[in-house]
Order: C-alpha cells, then structure tokens, then sequence
C-alpha cells in the first residue's frame, strides 16, 4: 500500500471539494444578488450550485471524465465580464470608447 500516494491523493482531495464549495458559494452569490428579488432566495441559489456540484462530481466519478468541462471553466469568467460591462457603460465619459474598453477587459 502507497501510503504517501494514499495521502497525496486524499489532500489534493479536500483540496479541490473546498476549491469546488467555495466557488458555487461565490458563484451562486454573483447570480442571486442581481436583484432585490433574487436576493431574496439566495440560500436557494446556493442548494441548487451545490446540487449541480454534486451530479458533476458524480457524473465524473462514473464516467472518468467531464464532457462538459469547457463550459465549466469559463462561466464565472463570463459572468463577471457580462456584469463588467453592463457597470461600463455607466461609467464611460463618451459612449464611443464602449466597445475598446471592454475588448480591453477581455
């Protein structure tokens, strides 16, 4: 028995599970808080990431595999940028300066 592979395996484990809870905390608090309406039921929005974790991490645990890892690793980038740019418009002087500010955000 490899007991420092056993252990290795087992920390980068705990590792990724936090990494993974802390971003659907995050992600789901980026989502829910975009109106005093959703806000409202951000305990919910926080359940339902946490359910999208769990059948992604089985999903994986079954197939070896995520096919739909693309998506995962670009949606909170998106998100943030989509919100980024919706603040930009607001906050531009001249308007015309809209499209080479946010490709600079990109």
């Amino acid at each position: 028995l490899d007991h420092a592979g056993l252990l290795t395996n087992a920390v980068a484990g705990f590792v990724c599970g936090v990494k993974i809870a802390i971003g659907m905390v995050v992600f789901a608090s980026l989502m829910w808080t975009q109106s005093e309406d959703l806000a409202q039921n951000l305990g919910f929005g926080i359940k339902m990431n946490y359910l999208t974790a769990t059948v992604l991490l089985a999903t994986y645990f079954v197939n070896g595999q995520i096919p739909f890892a693309m998506v995962l690793c670009q949606d909170i980038p998106s998100l943030l940028l989509g919100k980024m740019g919706c603040e930009l418009a607001s906050k531009l002087e001249n308007p015309e300066n809209l499209v080479t500010n946010f490709v600079a955000l990109v």
